[in-house]
């Protein structure tokens, strides 16, 4: 559905004739209807406005019915078209820290497998479900909140709660009272989960054993078949698209990241999840001056979109300063 001023202005229209009919009658002066009604928050976008409606309609219902007894208003009509509410289209939305690039890339292709598409699925580090080129990723995540119906797939790892972007979606997140689920990746102590999820939710644990694991990625995959609206998917396909995942998370065990100093090494450093972060910051003080893609060169690592976060976030807190040029921007560790 789309919002505009237009929409914001008619509801205040009908809020104000609301508020000045029901105030002329002195019975409901105290009446916890009438209470609810003119207590409710006044100011917001049009969606925050419409979430406002939500929660006050019914008690508007009630001070209508209480009212039809005494003298008609012609605001009888319940409020402007423009405000109700339109059924959106199902979107999964898999929330989760850049440094888990490979393990979310191995879900979503397992979750492709199973029928999902762009259309009902997004997630912002795999290409061909994530943003499109040129668009600015805050507002389109803000979009995708407003615009879709969202389950979260939280993918917990130990830096998750380290990220003001995955806090933001958690929060927005539980502002809108969506449809979640967790998964654990091995290197999160599940005691250490914060924020406003709940601590005692059951969860995909992947410390916990294969078979354990399986059951809850079958309870998964249930869930969010049904949620998007799609149909069960062939029990001899399921474990065969499940064996090439199960395969997939093996490789990232042992994924090596390759610096330049290390290519001359006998042995590569083995890829732990969770330790990339780490490894961004040895990168960013060897080189002191950088573009992205230099940093990129240097990690080996390829995800532009977790480099670029990452990079902002340093920025804003003093540790890096942003240098344009005509050609490129780059960015120099603050001494």
């Amino acid at each position: 559905m789309q919002r505009n001023g237009e929409e914001c202005k008619a509801y205040h229209k009908w809020y104000n004739r609301a508020y000045v009919y029901f105030k002329s009658f002195d019975f409901l002066q105290n009446d916890p209807d009438f209470l609810i009604f003119v207590n409710a928050e006044k100011e917001g976008n049009c969606f925050v406005l419409e979430h406002i409606y939500d929660t006050i309609s019914p008690s508007y219902n009630v001070l209508m019915k209480k009212t039809e007894n005494g003298q008609k208003a012609d605001i009888v009509e319940t409020p402007v078209k423009s405000v109700k509410k339109e059924k959106k289209k199902p979107l999964v939305f898999i929330s989760h820290r850049g440094s888990q690039v490979d393990f979310v890339t191995a879900l979503v292709n397992l979750l492709n497998n199973c029928g999902f598409t762009k259309e009902n699925l997004f997630c912002s580090s795999v290409p061909g479900f994530n943003i499109d080129l040129d668009e600015d990723i805050i507002e389109t995540l803000r979009k995708k909140f407003v615009n879709y119906d969202i389950y979260v797939v939280y993918v917990f790892s130990t830096d998750f709660f380290d990220s003001a972007y995955c806090l933001n979606e958690m929060g927005a997140a539980w502002v809108l009272q969506v449809g979640y689920s967790i998964i654990v990746t091995t290197d999160m102590d599940e005691s250490k989960i914060d924020g406003v999820v709940s601590k005692t939710r059951t969860c995909v644990s992947f410390k916990d054993n294969n078979l354990q694991v399986l059951s809850r990625m079958i309870q998964l995959r249930n869930k969010l078949l049904s949620f998007a609206g799609l149909p069960k998917v062939d029990e001899t396909d399921w474990n065969r698209f499940y064996k090439i995942f199960s395969d997939q998370l093996k490789q990232i065990e042992n994924k090596p990241i390759v610096n330049k100093t290390q290519e001359s090494q006998p042995e590569a450093k083995k890829y732990v999840l969770g330790n990339l972060d780490q490894e961004v910051n040895k990168a960013i003080y060897k080189l002191g001056e950088f573009s992205i893609k230099e940093l990129q060169t240097e990690l080996g690592f390829e995800n532009y979109i977790y480099l670029a976060k990452m990079i902002q976030a340093l920025v804003q807190r003093g540790v890096l300063i942003a240098e344009s040029t005509r050609s490129h921007r780059r960015y120099r560790v603050k001494v």
